[in-house]
């Protein structure tokens, strides 16, 4: 329906459309911010819904090599760890990377090793690393299919 509201149904429109999708040039859309300007519409010829050309401003994030994120934990395995930032980015951390932690099979955690200096101490922060951690890493290699970013990471310390 066209009325006083268009920019707010239009604005709902977008995020409707686009929210929570990724693609391989923008990355992980976050969220649909703002409409910029809507300048002209039409009437469709073959379905007779009104068309407007919109510019808009989104939240985007795509992952690069050698950028540094935070996100918790989603899975734990003897192989490494999973983390996900909102179901379209997907990070593994290899267990050779966690070089301050053994994996526990019996609590499937990875556990601080002990005798640890206090440097190392201060990146692991005294803690065991469960799902539900906050963790930083940096990215190492990526790939893009399928509408998901697949990204291997180094640990770098618990937050």
């Amino acid at each position: 329906h066209l009325d006083k509201n268009i920019m707010g149904k239009i604005l709902l429109t977008l995020k409707k459309k686009y929210k929570n999708k990724c693609t391989k040039n923008l990355g992980d859309i976050i969220n649909v911010i703002k409409i910029i300007s809507c300048k002209d519409n039409i009437i469709s010829n073959s379905n007779l819904n009104t068309i407007f050309k919109v510019r808009y401003q989104i939240l985007t994030l795509k992952p690069i090599v050698g950028m540094e994120l935070i996100a918790n934990i989603h899975l734990i395995f003897s192989e490494g760890i999973l983390l996900k930032i909102n179901n379209n980015i997907r990070i593994f951390i290899k267990q050779s990377s966690l070089k301050y932690h053994n994996y526990n099979p019996e609590k499937n955690i990875f556990t601080k090793k002990i005798g640890l200096k206090d440097q190392e101490i201060q990146k692991i922060k005294d803690s065991d690393i469960d799902r539900d951690i906050i963790i930083q890493f940096k990215i190492i290699s990526l790939k893009y299919e399928i509408n998901i970013y697949t990204c291997i990471a180094d640990f770098i310390k618990i937050l």
